[in-house]
């Protein structure tokens, strides 16, 4: 876990967040389906941090299951950064 997730300003949001989503009956993991009522959801950003993602804003955050979330921070992973893919194309490779 990042020193982000720790800090008292992101429980904050993901506790805002999760009653924002169980109020309004949208507690599911977005990818699968699957009720947050009896798996464990996790918060993902959509656009990532490490792409510009907005750190607190709702509308960048998403419910996902633990496998949907590992599955999708893989794929992130793999992309190339902006910064990189700028080089390689700079410099021909």
């Amino acid at each position: 876990m990042s020193k982000f997730h720790k800090t008292a300003e992101w429980k904050r949001t993901v506790r805002a967040y999760r009653a924002e989503c169980l109020r309004a009956d949208t507690w599911y993991c977005a990818e699968c389906g699957c009720d947050g009522r009896y798996i464990r959801l996790e918060i993902d950003h959509i656009e990532p941090l490490s792409a510009g993602g907005l750190a607190y804003a709702s509308s960048n955050l998403q419910p996902l299951c633990a496998a949907c979330h590992v599955a999708k921070s893989r794929l992130e992973r793999e992309k190339p950064c902006p910064e990189r893919l700028k080089w390689i194309e700079l410099l021909g490779f």
